[in-house]
């Protein structure tokens, strides 16, 4: 179990993986785009996949959710393993020995539209469960904002009832399938955090 090892306090500096990120915050929104409102951000993600190839790395992680969308067409210009979030969550969901069925699922409009994790968790056995539009409205929207803008406290509380909304409905763990919400969630009762 990798946790284990993550949280050995006999870990030092240098038992850690090798790391390089490519973090450009000017490459075109993701969600605009897929909704033909803005640029693609394919070209700029595929000059970092140039780039981090270039810096020796060996795989690639794309922490930007909605992202995936564009999986496929990265993955055939890569020549390193590219990992696919939701197939790193489905697998951590089946490590965790999580009963196929009911998961949910907290992402944007975009990521849930486009499908990004549904098809990965049903290739595993797991049937996504996500938020209404006014839940999101009144829940997850609110919470990413204040994220953003720094009251991650703020946000606690938003998405601790968005994580009681899904699992009231059946949902054995939540999937967060955007950046800001584990941000937003980390300061959340345990008994949220152990639904996550």
């Amino acid at each position: 179990d990798w946790s284990s090892d993550v949280c050995s306090s006999d870990l030092k500096d240098q038992d850690h993986i090798p790391m390089v990120v490519w973090s450009v915050p000017q490459i075109p929104d993701s969600s605009a785009s897929i909704f033909g409102k803005g640029e693609s951000p394919l070209p700029m993600m595929q000059e970092g996949i140039r780039q981090l190839e270039r810096m020796g790395a060996g795989c690639i992680a794309i922490a930007c959710n909605t992202a995936h969308y564009w999986y496929e067409d990265l993955r055939r210009g890569c020549g390193v393993r590219l990992l696919h979030i939701g197939d790193t969550a489905s697998e951590r969901l089946v490590a965790l020995g999580v009963p196929k069925g009911p998961v949910g699922l907290i992402a944007t409009e975009a990521t849930v539209q486009t499908k990004v994790y549904q098809d990965r968790l049903s290739a595993h056995g797991y049937e996504s469960l996500v938020l209404g539009p006014d839940e999101s409205e009144r829940l997850f929207w609110p919470a990413v904002r204040k994220v953003k803008t720094g009251d991650t406290r703020g946000a606690t509380p938003l998405l601790e009832e968005a994580v009681e909304l899904l699992v009231g409905r059946g949902a054995a763990r939540v999937v967060l399938g955007c950046t800001e919400v584990p941000v937003g969630l980390a300061p959340a009762r345990r008994e949220i955090l152990e639904r996550c």
